[in-house]
């Protein structure tokens, strides 16, 4: 998987900035935490991040499936493909020329518009898989989580099952406040950009603190994500 994450990063000079800086916002929004929980972890963000720029017009980065296909040679283990191209030059440099900022933005935009009921997130295949149609690849247990990040290697995998439909509204409520702060700010202006997404939680003062997992919370905060 390190070595996956390493191609990735190499492949594109926005690449591991963006994924700092959205680990660093959600550690300082609370959203991860150094404790096991069914919070987000920065493996889970790093994926979500990753398959955003597999999906950005024009794309960023390839998927993990053509990163294997044009591997020079064949590695496995325990029974894993982990074949990939070492030659990086043959990857076209992609012709996007969004900036860090415009990506972030979208980035927040994206967590809003994707739609995670319906749709298992693949990096492997670098688009969204319905939940329903992953019964067919062995990941029968697809439609059992809020968020659905399919395992890039191991593809029968869910690397997500922690979180729970309450963690994954909390994070879009929070894109949502991203999103207005970057573009807005506070009126009157005091400070906004950047340097507001990396101060305490406290600040997005309309949002609720974190509570424990139950269907009637998860399906009202549902309801404030969309207006």
């Amino acid at each position: 998987m390190s070595e996956l994450m390493w191609i990735l990063g190499e492949l594109d000079s926005r690449v591991q900035p963006l994924c700092f800086t959205v680990r660093h916002w959600a550690r300082c929004q609370q959203l991860t935490s150094d404790q096991p929980g069914d919070w987000i972890t920065n493996f889970q963000l790093t994926l979500l991040v990753i398959f955003y720029l597999q999906q950005a017009k024009p794309s960023i980065l390839p998927s993990t499936k053509k990163l294997q296909e044009l591997a020079e040679r064949r590695h496995t283990a325990e029974s894993t493909d982990c074949s990939f191209i070492s030659n990086l030059s043959q990857i076209p440099k992609s012709s996007n020329s969004s900036s860090l900022e415009d990506l972030l933005r979208g980035f927040f935009q994206f967590l809003l518009e994707f739609d995670f009921q319906k749709n298992m997130i693949s990096v492997f295949e670098g688009e969204p898989i319905e939940k329903t149609a992953a019964v067919n690849r062995n990941i029968a247990s697809a439609t059992a989580f809020p968020l659905a990040l399919q395992n890039p290697l191991e593809k029968q995998l869910i690397a997500s099952k922690n979180i729970t439909a309450s963690e994954l509204t909390r994070l879009q409520l929070l894109a949502k406040s991203s999103i207005k702060w970057l573009t807005h700010g506070p009126s009157p202006p005091s400070s906004w950009g950047l340097e507001h997404l990396f101060t305490s939680r406290a600040h997005f003062t309309h949002l609720p603190p974190p509570k424990p997992y139950s269907s009637a919370n998860a399906k009202q905060e549902e309801k404030s994500v969309l207006v």
